[in-house]
């Protein structure tokens, strides 16, 4: 026990010693005479005061009045609440390009259109002296024939050599009579033939035409070709 309850303790066992010496001191009293007995005066308090200090009751400290009920405890800031998950938008569809306008036609005259020009002649091989050997020689090749069917007009004529033009079309075929260059090996012997053999040269010529498998690539290129062409010629010996 404390020492407020000690205390007590022993303020209550003095008591009833105190009260039993009085009572025993009363009945006493009662029996003797009167006259005998001087009365006691009897100091409880003092007694009781030399012996201890009167009890005190300590009083225990008021039992606090309930507080109020302050409710539910709450954090002096708010947790933050997220933010709902937001779905993302639908994807729009994106608009389609469109073609540019197409710019208006200006006003045409009909008397601009015409025949479409014709394309250009696909480039060819160049004539060489080579090729226009070779071309030269299939020409006299092909009029052999017509040559080998003339006349001989008389002594020396067969010496008498004729220069020919001959203006040829693409399919090979004479653009207009052959005409007479020069002539070569005429003499005093056979100068009265020589006309003879300008006229044979080329009745031969025109006899024989048109000319077959010539190259068309080489009909005409910026170094010549076979459209105008100079071929010599003489009477079979």
């Amino acid at each position: 026990m404390d020492r407020v309850e000690a205390t007590g303790v022993g303020i209550a066992v003095v008591a009833h010693a105190a009260l039993l010496v009085a009572l025993s001191m009363g009945a006493a009293i009662s029996v003797r005479p009167a006259s005998e007995a001087q009365p006691i005066e009897v100091s409880f308090v003092e007694d009781l005061a030399l012996t201890s200090s009167a009890p005190q009751t300590t009083a225990s400290a008021p039992a606090a009045a309930p507080e109020a009920d302050p409710g539910p405890v709450q954090d002096s800031a708010p947790a933050p609440v997220p933010a709902p998950t937001q779905a993302p938008a639908p994807e729009r569809p994106r608009p389609r390009p469109t073609a540019p306008p197409r710019p208006g036609l200006p006003n045409l005259n009909p008397s601009d259109f015409g025949d479409d020009p014709a394309p250009p002649a696909p480039r060819g091989r160049e004539m060489t002296p080579q090729l226009l050997g070779d071309i030269r020689g299939e020409i006299l090749r092909q009029v052999q024939p017509c040559a080998n069917r003339q006349i001989d007009p008389g002594p020396g004529a067969s010496r008498i050599r004729v220069t020919l033009n001959l203006r040829l079309r693409r399919d090979g075929a004479l653009a207009g009579r052959p005409t007479v260059v020069r002539t070569s090996g005429v003499n005093a012997d056979n100068a009265r033939y020589e006309d003879r053999v300008k006229d044979l040269a080329v009745a031969s010529f025109m006899g024989c035409s048109p000319l077959r498998g010539l190259p068309s690539d080489l009909y005409q290129t910026p170094t010549g070709g076979w459209s105008n062409i100079n071929l010599s010629y003489k009477l079979p010996d």
